[in-house]
């Protein structure tokens, strides 16, 4: 398991054993943030892909 997948994880663990104080707009607000990560993440890793093809033009 790689540490993206650890922190997804810890936080869905994390955010369900609070569950019982959790109203429906913190899991939608938890929800969103972790989707913002997620894009994020897949940004950063789809610049450094074109920075490398860039490279060999």
């Amino acid at each position: 398991m790689d540490s993206k997948t650890r922190v997804v994880n810890s936080v869905a663990y994390r955010a369900g054993k609070r569950l019982g104080d959790v109203t429906i707009d913190d899991m939608r607000e938890m929800l969103t943030n972790a989707t913002h990560v997620n894009l994020a993440l897949l940004t950063v890793k789809q610049n450094e892909v074109v920075k490398k093809l860039a490279c060999w033009l």
